[in-house]
């Protein structure tokens, strides 16, 4: 009897992406392969009732707290001579981050047959290269290669046409390529260089630190000129939690691999008093029958509130709205007393639930509300903030006619009045039906198994 293939997935574990990482996990169990999960974020509870291996990768924060235990030792000390014992215990505890063997010691005792890593684990993906393990890196992204014909991600430039478009792309790089090169003079130049390595840096110079000791040349491996800071990996293959059929066509870079959308099915995962709160809410407007908005805001970065009063005076003037607003942990909460009765207001809003229900979705652009929403066949509104790839994502949702684009930042409630009302009235009906169309889509790539067919080929070397 054969023994089931082991997958090592080393997880970045940001909470936006909890719930893919959920389904991914559950997919894999579902088809015969042993799973770890290996992060540097504590997920117990993100894979909770999963048949499924976790591992709290810690070495490098319990040598960081050691090194500041140590310096805050050092108080009564004199000046000079705290200084010089300061920066001999972080030369020391940088040096044993270096050499931590944390991660290839979960793999040799795991033996995995695959090792799925997502693309932001640097220090992993360096630290396992020499092992000889077939590898995978796991993206939530569209494509992060430059072709010369794509505009980075962090724009909202199309594939060019034209001379002057050509001329705005390849700018576009130019311009991503000087922040690079002024990212990585600042992080060499900075204190943090004598500061232990974590695992989730994506430093460059602190990762060459990690391929000398490793023995290789990361110039050899990583390349600089692409979209992801601070390189991507020249020649492993790169499996994207995204549908090919939202990205631009000219992206075809034969390193990538698009499987689909990864949405959460598992309808009991993070049910919660917030899912009780909606539900009530549901109840209580059910017999007006209003289209619902959801507004989702980001769980990863903060909001100001002038984002937020526009809607409150959309939704206070159209008493025929009801809406939705997930604030996502990093907005300072908001009274509720004075809200106009059509509008619920949440610190974390149940989102997949809420999704069920709503007529149009408005983001900023993170890609795991983008894939919820259109899972779920609802339209978006993007207000892109601008952050990492929020530019790219709104771009491609706008040229494959699934969402609308805002232009005004922070959005006033004119224009976010004005684009609820195309998506929900007759000039939608375009979008909505493109939206059903990507919707069968997504739900092909599930029925496909395309996550699992892509890990199966590689692990039998197809």
């Amino acid at each position: 009897m054969s023994k089931r293939p082991r997958i090592l997935h080393i997880a970045h574990g940001l909470g936006s992406y909890n719930n893919s990482l959920r389904e991914l996990a559950r997919r894999l169990c579902a088809t015969d392969f042993e799973l770890c999960v290996a992060s540097h974020k504590d997920l117990f509870a993100v894979l909770d009732g999963l048949d499924v291996r976790f591992e709290h990768l810690q070495e490098d924060r319990i040598i960081a707290d050691r090194r500041l235990q140590e310096i805050d030792a050092l108080q009564g000390v004199g000046l000079f001579k705290r200084l010089v014992k300061q920066v001999k215990i972080s030369r020391i505890h940088r040096q044993n981050s270096i050499a931590l063997t944390e991660v290839t010691d979960l793999v040799t005792e795991w033996k995995p047959d695959l090792l799925l890593i997502d693309m932001e684990c640097h220090v992993a993906i360096i630290q396992t290269r020499k092992l000889g393990i077939p590898t995978v890196l796991c993206s939530r992204w569209f494509s992060v290669f430059n072709t010369g014909l794509v505009p980075p991600m962090n724009t909202v430039l199309l594939p060019p046409e034209g001379l002057l478009e050509s001329l705005r792309v390849r700018w576009a790089w130019t311009r991503l390529m000087l922040h690079k090169w002024r990212l990585d003079l600042q992080q060499r130049c900075s204190r943090a260089r004598f500061r232990p390595i974590r695992y989730e840096s994506n430093a460059r110079s602190e990762l060459q630190a990690i391929a000398d000791s490793n023995g290789l040349s990361l110039n050899d491996i990583a390349d600089t000129t692409h979209w992801l800071i601070p390189h991507v990996y020249r020649d492993i293959p790169v499996m994207s939690l995204t549908a090919k059929e939202l990205e631009f066509e000219k992206a075809d870079d034969p390193r990538m691999h698009y499987v689909g959308s990864m949405v959460c099915a598992d309808k009991h995962y993070e049910k919660s008093p917030a899912s009780d709160t909606f539900l009530q809410f549901i109840k209580r407007r059910e017999s007006i029958g209003n289209p619902l908005i959801y507004c989702s805001y980001s769980t990863f970065w903060n909001t100001g509130s002038g984002n937020i009063k526009p809607l409150l005076e959309v939704f206070a003037k159209r008493q025929d709205l009801d809406a939705v607003i997930g604030l996502g942990g990093k907005t300072q909460t908001m009274t509720t007393d004075a809200l106009p009765d059509n509008v619920l207001v949440m610190d974390f809003a149940p989102q997949l639930e809420v999704l069920d229900y709503a007529a149009v979705a408005i983001t900023h652009g993170g890609i795991s509300t983008i894939n919820e929403a259109l899972h779920k066949g609802v339209p978006l509104i993007v207000c892109s903030a601008g952050h990492v790839d929020q530019n790219g994502c709104m771009a491609r949702l706008v040229h494959h006619h699934v969402g609308v684009a805002a232009s005004s930042d922070p959005i006033n409630a004119a224009e976010l009045e004005r684009l609820i009302d195309t998506l929900i009235g007759e000039q939608g009906v375009e979008t909505r039906a493109r939206v059903a169309d990507i919707q069968d889509c997504l739900k092909r790539y599930d029925k496909n198994r395309s996550a699992v067919m892509l890990l199966q080929s590689i692990i039998k070397g197809q």
